[in-house]
């Protein structure tokens, strides 16, 4: 849990009756802590109709959990909500630079931005008509300045159809967005300056310098690149 990694933190679901999970009182959702170095549990916040819950941690060691339109700050010492901020349901892929604002990214790569420390929520830039779409399960990553988004999409197909093949830039400067097409592509993210993404069995950056095979075939799920030092 940032870098202190004083904490780990889970994230459950359990379906409490059968039928539409998001009915009201139909499934829980609890966060569980404990401690990183002895495994034994420090503290659970519960999260009831919460379906689909995300889980953020800032760089100050600030945890967050996201449900639905509701981000909830979680105070690690009582381990209760200590907050709960309005954010915008129709955002798929998120993350959060520093410990000041969590970005979120709609399907027709819109992008909200929240300062976690007032709760304001700004809306930067608006659809332009680009062909690339972020499913819900798009994967992000964001410039430390918070000028930059890449974010894992997909050009075209069947809305449902889980095999992106974009990589879309989204300047939050002067709210363009470039699309590259990568087959296949799975992940990505920051080491240092430069820009990392997975791609059939492949390791690879954006500026060419990386080009490593990692696997025979292709990866089957997404994963997240990112430096920690």
């Amino acid at each position: 849990m940032g870098g202190s990694g004083r904490f780990a933190l889970v994230l459950h679901y359990k379906t409490v009756r059968p039928g539409d999970a998001y009915a009201p009182g139909a499934s829980i959702t609890w966060l569980t802590a404990y401690d990183a170095r002895t495994g034994v549990e420090q503290g659970r916040v519960d999260f009831p109709d919460c379906v689909a819950a995300r889980i953020f941690v800032a760089s100050d060691g600030a945890a967050y959990v996201m449900c639905r339109d509701q981000l909830y700050a979680i105070d690690t010492t009582t381990w209760s909500v200590a907050q709960a901020f309005p954010f915008s349901g129709s955002v798929g892929s998120v993350g959060i630079v520093g410990d000041r604002t969590i970005y979120g990214v709609t399907r027709e790569l819109e992008v909200s931005a929240m300062n976690l420390k007032t709760g304001e929520t700004t809306r930067i830039g608006k659809s332009n008509g680009t062909g690339a779409t972020a499913q819900a399960w798009g994967e992000l990553t964001i410039a430390p300045s918070g000028s930059t988004v890449w974010v894992i999409s997909k050009a075209s197909g069947d809305r449902a159809e889980y095999d992106p093949d974009t990589l879309a830039i989204v300047s939050l400067n002067t709210w363009s967005v470039f699309e590259t097409r990568i087959p296949h592509l799975r992940g990505v993210g920051l080491v240092g300056a430069r820009v990392v993404y997975g791609a059939g069995g492949s390791l690879r950056s954006t500026d060419g310098a990386i080009d490593k095979a990692l696997i025979e075939g292709r990866l089957d799920y997404w994963h997240i690149f990112a430096d920690h030092n």
